[in-house]
């Protein structure tokens, strides 16, 4: 009989230790030549209109998020000054268990859980896919009628990879907050 506080006690204190937390570990990318100490940092929900989850202030150059980790969503980390963004590049997360290194800078950056590192790939693919194409139609404006078939072509086959690379990633995560997200934008 008298074991039963113990033993209620423990259930009590294993519970409270095993809850899962969302950690953003971030900093500001040194190559920055302004100062953003102080500057407010927000976690949004990535919902019309935008929710705030938290915010948090720059010290030093680092920023620090720290939630429970009770459901997995896709929020969006920026500068509550809107007119920072054109300096800190604003970035999606997963808000899923674990913690996330998170760089703010002209090109932000995030890793360190699998979701986290889905978006990044995703992000980087992105990037490199809106860089083809704009150099596709950079060339198309000075192209011959025979170049511009050719680059026509070229033009819907880099589409077509991108769309194999959406679906693909759509169906490999299928069952988590990233996927549902990637549909929201099909």
């Amino acid at each position: 009989m008298k074991q039963v506080p113990f033993i209620l006690c423990l259930v009590i204190l294993l519970t409270a230790c095993s809850k899962k937390t969302f950690t953003v570990e971030g900093r500001i990318d040194s190559n920055s030549d302004r100062d953003f100490n102080t500057t407010q940092i927000y976690l949004l929900t990535t919902t019309t209109p935008a929710q705030l989850i938290d915010s948090t202030e720059v010290q030093n150059n680092t920023f620090t998020f720290q939630l429970p980790a009770d459901s997995v969503q896709i929020a969006l980390i920026r500068p509550a000054n809107p007119i920072f963004q054109y300096f800190l590049q604003p970035l999606l997360v997963a808000t899923e268990s674990g913690t996330v290194q998170v760089v703010l800078g002209k090109n932000s950056t995030g890793q360190g859980t699998p979701l986290n590192q889905a978006l990044q790939n995703w992000k980087q693919h992105k990037a490199n896919f809106n860089s083809h194409l704009q150099e596709i139609y950079r060339d198309y404006w000075k192209a011959s009628s025979e170049e511009k078939d050719r680059i026509d072509s070229l033009k819907r086959a880099l589409s077509e990879a991108d769309e194999t690379f959406q679906l693909r990633l759509i169906e490999e995560n299928k069952d988590n907050a990233f996927g549902e997200f990637l549909k929201k934008l099909q």
